[in-house]
């Protein structure tokens, strides 16, 4: 929300004091900064956990888990949640797929 209204008070300065044929140049210049910033830090964000162990990837998934995680107790913990959970709904889907 507050980026938002950021971005509503930036164009409103920009419309009054920029000419209306140059001033949404200047506001979609001022938009391309943050999202270009969204962008490159979204290359640091990591795969999720889950979807990591459902593709087999299991010892990535558990780095991931660490770094998520406060203690390694807590790690193993979700990390059994989360095996157990792909169990069941792999036994949810063939229950589904084969009657």
């Amino acid at each position: 929300m507050l980026g938002i209204l950021l971005a509503y008070g930036s164009n409103a300065i920009i419309a009054a004091v920029a000419s209306p044929d140059v001033a949404w140049r200047w506001m979609f210049g001022v938009m391309a900064v943050p999202a270009v910033a969204f962008l490159a830090l979204l290359t640091t964000v990591p795969e999720t956990p889950r979807w990591l162990l459902s593709v087999d990837r299991d010892q990535e998934g558990e780095a991931v888990l660490r770094q998520l995680c406060n203690t390694d107790e807590e790690a193993q913990f979700e990390l059994q949640e989360i095996h157990a959970s792909l169990s069941r709904g792999e036994r949810q889907r063939r229950s589904v797929l084969h009657p």
